[in-house]
């Protein structure tokens, strides 16, 4: 998914020194981009689907509650990475395919809902690397950059480099887990 954020880049370089500073203008590079933020969103689905066996897979590694807690954060997280790429589909979609004339607010609407999943990834993310920190199964390479990425999610300067760098760390953890002969593979 970290390589989505290359394709994707900021479909919304408007007019202003921060990229669009209106919802029109916000709405018009949604139509723009239409093509890339919809292949962005399917290459997502599939990314999302790779990271869900590998949380699994962690889930096998990493005995008891944090090994289920791993799971599950890893399975909230996939799962809101997915949605936030799908959500500049779903503007561009509306934008593009639905509305004869769209607004500004279909480029507003999308903003909105873009930080919410922003924000709504922060919890699981927090939680995920935090436990992984902590779960002696895994290598200490993991641990120590889950330490590192629990602490740059705290941090509102930080936080969303580390939103940028958990997909890829999740994938070579859940890639990696166990090849210390450490593993503890239930039936």
């Amino acid at each position: 998914m970290a390589a989505l954020i290359v394709m994707v880049g900021d479909p919304l370089m408007g007019d202003g020194p921060d990229g669009a500073t209106t919802g029109a203008r916000a709405t018009q590079e949604l139509v723009a981009a239409d093509f890339r933020l919809h292949a962005a969103a399917w290459l997502g689905m599939v990314a999302c689907a790779g990271l869900l066996v590998g949380v699994v897979r962690l889930r096998r590694v990493v005995a008891g509650s944090r090994g289920r807690l791993l799971m599950i954060s890893g399975a909230l997280c996939s799962v809101l990475m997915l949605a936030y790429y799908a959500s500049w589909a779903a503007g561009s979609g509306v934008a593009t395919y639905t509305l004869v004339d769209p607004g500004p607010g279909v480029g507003e609407a999308t903003l909105v809902a873009l930080n919410a999943f922003s924000l709504a990834l922060m919890g699981p993310a927090l939680a995920l690397v935090a436990t992984a920190a902590t779960a002696h199964e895994l290598h200490p390479a993991a641990r120590a950059t889950g330490g590192i990425l629990a602490v740059a999610l705290l941090v509102p300067f930080t936080a969303w480099m580390a939103n940028l760098l958990l997909p890829a760390w999740l994938g070579i953890v859940a890639a990696t887990a166990g090849t210390r002969g450490t593993d503890r593979r239930r039936a």
